[in-house]
C-alpha cells in the first residue's frame, strides 16, 4: 500500500509527485535513489529462490512475479482527486462517485472500509513493535543468533507495506549470521540492505568447510564496520566420536582452515568480541595482532589466553572459557592491570598456569562470576580456594557461583571467611547447580553448604537460586536459626529477595514436570518464619515454569502473604 503518507523520499528529504505517473517496484525499491527504476534488480527466478530459503511455505504467496502499483492523475474541473487507498486490496482505486453542487464545486467519495488490522497501525508504533521484537531475541543471541538475524525476511513477506518499511529501515539488517546453511546471494542483498551502518556478525564455522570461503572472504572485506563478532569454531563431523563418549577427540585447526583472517583483522568500530570452539584452536593462533581500541567486551573460550593478553587493554567486561596456554600469575596480573575500568569478570575453569602469591587487583570490580564444572576435581577445588585468596576486589556488588559441587562451595567458603573485605559489601548472590542431587546425603551435605554460604554475606539482599533445589531452600531456612532476630547473631538478615529459577532441572526422578510438594512447603516456611520478624522477606520472583507447576492452593497462599513477580 502507498499514499501520502508512505511515498519514497528522495535525498534532499521532498516526495516523489503523487500527480507523477511512477511504477515502483515494492520489492527492489532503494531508499537515497533519485527516482524509481522501472527496471527491477531481483527477478521473479531470484525472488522465489529466496522465498524457498528462508521464509515458511505458510508465509509465501502465490504471486512470483514483482508487483507494481500504479498512481495515474484523476481531474475533475479545477480540482484534483486521488485515488482512494485500500489497505483490504493492497492497491489504489478509483473513488465510486462524485457529486457537484451548485456554483460550489465539492467532491464527494465514498471511502471503502479498511478491515485490515495491520494496515491501520501507523508505521511509527510497527517500527517500535520491531525493535522490541528484535530486543528479546537479542537476549538469546549467544543460543540461537539464527532468528534474529532472519527477522527482517520474515517481517518483509508479511504485507507488501511491511515490505517496503523494512526494507527501507537498514539497522534492522545488521544482525548476521554466517553458518553452513547460509547462502552467499541472500547475505550479499542483506549486505546491501544494512548500507553503511556497523554489522554484528554471528559466525559458526566448521573447520575445512571450502564451500563458505567466498562468503567469509565476503564478510572479512566489511571487517572495518564490525561492531561486534560472535565467532564460534564447529567440531567437524570426523572429529567426533561415538555418542556413548562424553568428550569430542580433538584434532587442531590450522590457521588457513579457519578461513577468516582473524589475525589480520582491522576493527576500528568493534566493540564486542566473543571467540570459542567446541574444538580447540591451534597453539599459534592471535587475534588481531594490531588490537582493537574500541574493544570493551571479550570472551575467550579454547584459545591461547598467552598469545592473546594484549586484547584485554581498556577492557570492561571478560569472560574466559577453559582457556589454554594459561599464562603465570603475574601476566595475568599485569593484564588486569592494564584495565582499570573492568567491571565484569567471568572464569570458567583456572585461568592462571600456576598457583603463587602473586595479588590479582580489581578495585573497580563490580559483578564476578566463577565457574567450576569438574568442581570435585582436585584441580578445581585448589584453584577454587587459591583464586580467593589472591583476588582483591573490594567493590564486587554481584556474586555468582555457577556449576559448583557442594565440595568445591565448602573450599571457596573456608577462604571467603578470611577476607571479609570482600564479603561485606555483597549484597546479590547467585547460586547454582550442575548435576542431580538424588541422594539423601548428597542433599544434605548442599543443605549445609548452603547453610555455610549465606552465613559469610552479612550484607547480601538479594539471592537467585538457578535450578533451585528442596534442599537449597531448606539451607537456607536453617541457616536463620534461633539469633536469626539478633542483629548480631542473624544469618541473612538483610535478605529481602528469593529468586527462584528452574529452566533445566528435573523435579522429581520419575521426569516429570511437577513441582514437587517438599518445595512448596520449604518456600512457605522460609516466608512464614521470617515474616514473624522486623527481617521478613519482600519479594518472591519465580519463573512461570516454576509457578504454573505449583498448586492452585500454593499459587494463592503466595500471592496473599508477599509480593509475588513472574520473570520474564
Amino acid at each position: 500500500m502507498l499514499n501520502s503518507d508512505y511515498l519514497p523520499l528522495h535525498r534532499d528529504g521532498s516526495t516523489l509527485s503523487a500527480t507523477t505517473r511512477h511504477s515502483i517496484d515494492l520489492g527492489t525499491w532503494d531508499e537515497g535513489a533519485d527516482n524509481v527504476s522501472d527496471a527491477t534488480a531481483m527477478s521473479a527466478e531470484k525472488d522465489q529462490k529466496l522465498r524457498g530459503l528462508l521464509i515458511p511455505n505458510a508465509l509465501i504467496r502465490a504471486e512470483a512475479a514483482p508487483v507494481t502499483v500504479s498512481m495515474p492523475d484523476y481531474s475533475i474541473g479545477h480540482h484534483a482527486t486521488y485515488p482512494t487507498p485500500s489497505l483490504e486490496t493492497q492497491t489504489y482505486v478509483k473513488p465510486a462517485g462524485t457529486t457537484l453542487h451548485g456554483d460550489d464545486t465539492r467532491v464527494t467519495m465514498t471511502i471503502l472500509k479498511d478491515r485490515n488490522t495491520l494496515g491501520r497501525i501507523p508505521n511509527e508504533l510497527i517500527l517500535m513493535i520491531w525493535m522490541h521484537l528484535q530486543s528479546l531475541l537479542r537476549r538469546y543471541e549467544r543460543e540461537n543468533p539464527k532468528p534474529l538475524a532472519t527477522l527482517p525476511f520474515t517481517l518483509s513477506w508479511v504485507s507488501r507495506h511491511w515490505r517496503v518499511l523494512v526494507f527501507n529501515t537498514p539497522s534492522f539488517w545488521c544482525d548476521m549470521y554466517v553458518g553452513e546453511e547460509t547462502s552467499k546471494q541472500l547475505l550479499k542483498l542483506q549486505l546491501e540492505r544494512t548500507r553503511c551502518n556497523p554489522l554484528r556478525i554471528h559466525a559458526h564455522i566448521a573447520q575445512r568447510e571450502q564451500a563458505m570461503q567466498a562468503m567469509k572472504r565476503l564478510m572479512s572485506t566489511m571487517a572495518s564496520r564490525w561492531e561486534s563478532l560472535d565467532f564460534v569454531l564447529l567440531a567437524h563431523a570426523k572429529d567426533e566420536t561415538s555418542s556413548h563418549s562424553s568428550r569430542k577427540k580433538i584434532k587442531h585447526a590450522s590457521v588457513a582452515e579457519l578461513s577468516i583472517p582473524l589475525p589480520e583483522l582491522r576493527c576500528s568500530r568493534m566493540t564486542k568480541l566473543s571467540v570459542t570452539g567446541e574444538t580447540e584452536f591451534p597453539e599459534a593462533f592471535p587475534l588481531m595482532k594490531r588490537g582493537a581500541a574500541q574493544l570493551r567486551d571479550l570472551t575467550l573460550g579454547s584459545v591461547n589466553i598467552k598469545k592473546n593478553l594484549h586484547l584485554l587493554t581498556g577492557l570492561t567486561s571478560l569472560t574466559l572459557k577453559d582457556g589454554r596456554f594459561l599464562p603465570s600469575p603475574r601476566r595475568f596480573s599485569e593484564a588486569l592491570a592494564a584495565c582499570p575500568d573492568l567491571t565484569v569478570l567471568s572464569i570458567t575453569g583456572s585461568c592462571v598456569s600456576v598457583l603463587d602469591d602473586t595479588i590479582l587487583q580489581a578495585n573497580r570490580l563490580r559483578a564476578l562470576e566463577v565457574s567450576l564444572r569438574d568442581s570435585d576435581g582436585p584441580e578445581d577445588l585448589d584453584f577454587g580456594s587459591y583464586f580467593f585468596s589472591v583476588l582483591r576486589a573490594p567493590n564486587v556488588e554481584v556474586f555468582r557461583m555457577i556449576d559448583c559441587s557442594a565440595n568445591a562451595l565448602r573450599c571457596i567458603v573456608a577462604e571467603l571467611q578470611k577476607h571479609t573485605i570482600f564479603t561485606d559489601h555483597l549484597t546479590k548472590v547467585v547460586l547454582g547447580h550442575s548435576g542431580d542431587l538424588k541422594m539423601a546425603d548428597d542433599c544434605a551435605t548442599h543443605s549445609v553448604s548452603v547453610m555455610s554460604l549465606c552465613s559469610v554475606f552479612p550484607a547480601m539482599q538479594e539471592l537467585d537460586l538457578c535450578s533451585c533445589w528442596t534442599s537449597v531452600i531448606k539451607g537456607i531456612r536453617e541457616a536463620h536459626g534461633p539469633g536469626i532476630f539478633a542483629p548480631e547473631g542473624g544469618i541473612c538478615v538483610n535478605l529481602r529477595t528469593l529468586t527462584v529459577r528452574n529452566s533445566s532441572h528435573r523435579w522429581n526422578r520419575k521426569g516429570t514436570n511437577t513441582v514437587p510438594l517438599e518445595l512448596e512447603d520449604e518456600l512457605r516456611a522460609l516466608i512464614t518464619g521470617r515474616k514473624a520478624g522486623p527481617f521478613a522477606i519482600q519479594e518472591l520472583c519465580v519463573e512461570p515454569n516454576v509457578f504454573l507447576n505449583f498448586t492452585t492452593l500454593a499459587r494463592t497462599w503466595f500471592r496473599e502473604n508477599i509480593k509475588l513477580v513472574l520473570l520474564n
